[in-house]
């Protein structure tokens, strides 16, 4: 590559945003994985390609202030400069003492570890690796959320004509979650979602039916032309025990990666007998799936078998796992189970939420 093409990779690199290949500081963390030695660390750190743009900036203002004379901005602007590279630096040096050390943990641990597999799984996962939107409940104690955000819980803010959804039995559905798609679509680094109006996921809570069938689920999508939305009331037959309390979302962009299970099925060589390893790529790119309260568009995380049968045509819309607390906003799936909402990626580009393919699964 020439000097040229070097230099606009490096500019590329700088202004890439998270929804691209991979954002500066995820390079740098897979970088410093392969670091052996403190000067290989060095390497990393300091090299040209891995400066931020807010470095470059500082440091052209430190030189501008310099040849000015303008000697007193000129300190100023070199303090602050060190101060933002100091603690980064100590932030990557943290990150690379804990990663050797965990190395080291599992080696003393495991014997007979297969490096070089352990390296491949990584690798495979790296390469596979998808953005995922996860989903944290804070329960607020905030008792009025503004109509039409996104929500756990509660009673669905809707437009006019709406109709609580019931199930063949005629009982009717809890609402497990109200997604603004304005949004949602911050977060939607592919753009599979709709950018506008609100998409609901409701649950029958009372038998759990564990395929959804009976109507027990249904995920709804009211677009942008509806009309303006108004929070309903719940209906006088959905007991108290099931009118989930309402709490505002925390949204943010995650890494999701696929199951060993799924590598094998991608690449059949890369056989069962890898167990330890493939638990050990995991902790090393620091992938803890089961502390999710939920996410959207991701690998699957089932209790039993896969969920995404197809990984190329299949997405998984929403998994939602067990709430788990001390008090009254507990919701058990059975013995710590997740709810899984999959759709092909046909039917959720064209909006045919009826066609959403529901599973509960339990330990």
């Amino acid at each position: 590559m020439s000097e040229k093409g070097k230099f606009s990779k490096w500019v590329g690199r700088m202004f890439k945003k998270p929804s691209d290949e991979g954002s500066t500081t995820r390079i740098i963390l897979e970088e410093l994985r392969n670091a052996k030695s403190f000067p290989q660390f060095l390497g990393v750190i300091l090299h040209p390609r891995n400066l931020s743009l807010i470095t470059v900036i500082l440091v052209l203002l430190a030189i501008v202030f310099g040849v000015s004379g303008k000697i007193s901005h000129f300190i100023k602007y070199l303090l602050l400069l060190l101060a933002i590279e100091g603690y980064k630096m100590y932030s990557y040096f943290t990150y690379w003492k804990e990663y050797r050390k965990l190395i080291k943990r599992q080696q003393d641990k495991y014997e007979n570890l297969d490096e070089s597999m352990i390296q491949t799984i990584m690798q495979e996962m790296q390469r596979l690796r998808k953005d995922c939107i996860e989903l944290k409940i804070p329960f607020s104690k905030d008792k009025d959320l503004p109509v039409g955000g996104s929500k756990y819980g509660g009673c669905p803010d809707v437009p006019d004509g709406f109709e609580w959804p019931l199930d063949d039995a005629g009982r009717p559905l809890s609402l497990l979650l109200q997604f603004d798609c304005a949004e949602l679509s911050k977060y939607d680094t592919k753009s599979l979602l709709p950018k506008t109006g609100h998409l609901y996921f409701f649950y029958e809570l009372s038998e759990m039916n564990w395929e959804g069938t009976e109507n027990s689920v249904r995920v709804l999508y009211f677009d942008e032309d509806a009309s303006p939305l108004h929070r309903c009331d719940f209906p006088d037959s959905l007991e108290a025990g099931y009118r989930l309390k309402e709490s505002p979302l925390h949204l943010e962009v995650s890494d999701s990666y696929p199951r060993y299970e799924d590598l094998v099925r991608i690449d059949p060589e890369m056989n069962y007998k890898f167990v330890n390893e493939q638990g050990i790529a995991m902790q090393r790119l620091g992938y803890l799936p089961a502390t999710m309260q939920g996410s959207l568009l991701g690998y699957d995380d089932p209790a039993q078998d896969s969920i995404l049968t197809d990984l190329q045509k299949d997405v998984l819309l929403l998994q939602f796992n067990s709430v788990e607390t001390d008090d009254e906003n507990e919701l058990m799936f059975y013995d710590g189970g997740a709810l899984y909402f999959v759709i092909s990626r046909e039917d959720l580009l064209a909006r045919r939420f009826d066609k959403v393919r529901f599973e509960l699964q339990s330990c």
